[in-house]
């Protein structure tokens, strides 16, 4: 069992990865379990993700945004944040103080780790694995378009429209970022797909997906 210290870390570090793939925008969601998965804290079904949960939203930091554990960050989850980045020595009501997690984000290292030693501290890290050029980034572009399209268009359950929007908005991040991050376009790209190939529409998208995807890992 994880310590009151440990626990309050580990939100904390949820926390933060919340506050950046929402760009503090309260109308931004992003899947709960995928997240828990990125940080080590276990995927879909995670006892320590849904206790990490159940506690930011009772707090009114983050709220439920669609089924299937889709979340988004709420104004006062924005304020306490930014309270903490502002303050990173200090805690605030709710978090650790932000100088004892190690928050660490690498671009253009393939296949490598980083540990950076220190006592009673957590790090997480995102690892972009490859480039993308102009044209595969055009390509993200294309696709980006008819997803989009699809989202519009096809005839899709509010949940699979609720995370094919997720997916659209991730990529859509990702494509006008300056350094793009691959590893969420790839993850993002395959969540878009799946979603597609339940609801048995956008034939030519994932096909379109499967090229790209197989063009950038081969």
């Amino acid at each position: 069992m994880l310590s009151v210290a440990e626990l309050r870390k580990k939100r904390s570090e949820f926390m933060h990865r919340v506050y950046e793939l929402s760009e503090g925008n309260e109308h931004k969601s992003m899947n709960m379990w995928d997240v828990g998965k990125e940080l080590d804290f276990g995927g879909f079904g995670s006892d320590l993700t849904h206790t990490i949960v159940q506690y930011l939203m009772g707090e009114g930091l983050i709220r439920g945004s669609g089924m299937g554990g889709y979340i988004s960050i709420t104004h006062y989850g924005i304020k306490e944040i930014e309270e903490a980045l502002e303050k990173p020595n200090q805690p605030t009501e709710h978090f650790a103080p932000f100088a004892t997690i190690n928050l660490v984000h690498v671009d253009n290292m393939v296949n490598s780790q980083i540990q950076q030693s220190g006592t009673s501290s957590t790090q997480s890290a995102n690892i972009n694995q490859t480039t993308l050029n102009e044209d595969k980034m055009t390509e993200l572009k294309e696709i980006i378009s008819i997803l989009s399209e699809v989202h519009a268009k096809e005839s899709l359950t509010t949940e699979q429209k609720n995370e094919l929007q997720t997916e659209i908005e991730t990529l859509s991040i990702q494509a006008k970022a300056s350094k793009p991050k691959f590893q969420r376009i790839k993850d993002s790209l395959e969540g878009a797909k799946n979603v597609l190939e339940s609801a048995a529409v956008g034939a030519m998208v994932i096909a379109k997906i499967v090229a790209f995807l197989h063009g950038i890992q081969s």
